[in-house]
């Protein structure tokens, strides 16, 4: 049977808006300057084969991509975590710290 999470960030909580999610599956809303992170970090771990896919802001990517790599140990290949921009940087700015990020993960695979 299927189980775990989906942690949603949004600006305020009117753009929440209800959803249909897969039995087993917890959906849970953040807003405004709440930690993504924070969120996943404070959920109770579930047993069973994990499968992480996260599209977020940069210092979240990072901070998510430590967690399940470093602390809880899932699997590379079971992991896509990527951000698609960064808080007070332009998109080709992005672009460029991401690309620098990439390569320092690379050195360490």
């Amino acid at each position: 049977m299927l189980k775990g999470y989906a942690v949603i960030k949004v600006i305020e909580e009117s753009d929440i808006v209800e959803i249909e999610v897969p039995e087993g599956l917890e959906v849970h809303w953040i807003t405004g300057n709440d930690s993504l992170a924070d969120k996943v970090r404070s959920l109770t771990w579930l047993e069973g084969e994990v499968s992480v896919w996260s599209a977020s802001e940069f210092d979240d990517m990072r901070a998510l991509r430590q967690y399940f790599r470093n602390d809880k140990n899932v699997d590379r290949d079971s992991i896509y975590i990527s951000s698609y921009w960064k808080q007070g940087v332009t998109e080709d700015g992005h672009k460029v710290i991401k690309q620098e990020d990439a390569i320092k993960q690379e050195g360490r695979a």
